[in-house]
């Protein structure tokens, strides 16, 4: 989980390689979907990085259980960035609702 936070976000810093925008005013996402069973230190760490360098993290929690409170607090930039989904079924109306409340 924290090496495809890294991952993503070192697509968004290199705007030379033809994967930003050049446009210095376009913001940079990270949609990270995730049942958040893996050691949380590491992936805190890595979107900590990530929100530091100015990337807004929304993460969508699956089934994620104990695991949904560090998803909302301490991966996403903000505790409304979480959705919470029992179900990969419900991931394609989470995404297009994600994708209208720009």
């Amino acid at each position: 989980m924290a090496e495809a936070i890294t991952t993503a976000k070192g697509e968004l810093d290199n705007p030379g390689d033809g994967h930003d925008r050049s446009d210095a005013d376009s913001p940079d996402f990270i949609v990270f979907i995730s049942d958040g069973q893996q050691a949380q230190g590491p992936v805190i760490a890595a979107a900590d990085a990530a929100k530091v360098a100015g990337v807004e993290i929304f993460v969508v929690g699956v089934d994620a259980g104990s695991s949904a409170d560090y998803l909302q607090n301490q991966v996403a930039s903000k505790p409304t960035n979480y959705f919470d989904i029992s179900q990969y079924g419900q991931l394609k109306a989470t995404l297009e609702s994600l994708a209208t409340c720009g």
